[in-house]
């Protein structure tokens, strides 16, 4: 995670562009933090490579693309209320959530909605913390898979749990589904928390 203070460092003009063109102050902030994440990690893994070498671009389903020194790399963005998350690989793909760890004032119905699918087996006494990490896990398998969270809700949790990864960091619930990346190659790296 990222101090708001560092967000524009290194980030292109047409990134702070994007991010002016969200009305709320909130979701620029949020946009930025996301693009500023990827080129910390990307350093982070790579110190040779300069920020002219890193190119982030929207795709035409609003997911990030990564360049780095011109070869396409994996990326995964998600952001909340104060914090924000990313997932970097050269070689693998992945997707990332992030969310602070409440139950939503709708899961009776999001229960029900979903009792063969993802959240099968959960009561409405469900812990916050295990409902935290299936709804953080149906959204990284969502960024994965690059479709639909009703879809993907739709699913059996037990068919994705195993190439998962959870952190809880303060409130905040992080998800990694990482089908193709051994556990043992994720590294959790702390920028701090985003402050407002």
């Amino acid at each position: 995670m990222l101090r708001a203070d560092h967000q524009l460092h290194g980030l292109s003009v047409s990134e702070q562009q994007q991010a002016a063109q969200y009305a709320a102050p909130k979701r620029q902030q949020q946009f930025l933090a996301g693009r500023a994440l990827i080129r910390a990690a990307v350093t982070e893994i790579n110190p040779h490579v300069s920020n002219q070498d890193i190119v982030i671009v929207r795709a035409s389903n609003g997911a990030p693309e990564l360049m780095v020194q011109g070869q396409r790399w994996h990326c995964s963005i998600s952001h909340t209320e104060g914090a924000a998350l990313v997932g970097v690989s050269a070689s693998h793909a992945m997707g990332v959530d992030i969310e602070r760890s409440r139950a939503p004032k709708q899961l009776p119905l999001l229960l029900k909605r979903f009792a063969d699918g993802f959240l099968a087996g959960l009561s409405a006494t469900v812990s916050t913390s295990e409902f935290s990490r299936r709804w953080t896990l149906a959204e990284a398998v969502t960024k994965y898979q690059q479709g639909l969270l009703m879809r993907t809700l739709q699913q059996p949790f037990d068919v994705y749990q195993a190439a998962a990864t959870w952190h809880q960091v303060a409130v905040f619930q992080l998800a990694i589904y990482h089908p193709d990346l051994p556990a043992e190659k994720l590294y959790l790296v702390d920028f701090n928390q985003l402050t407002e």
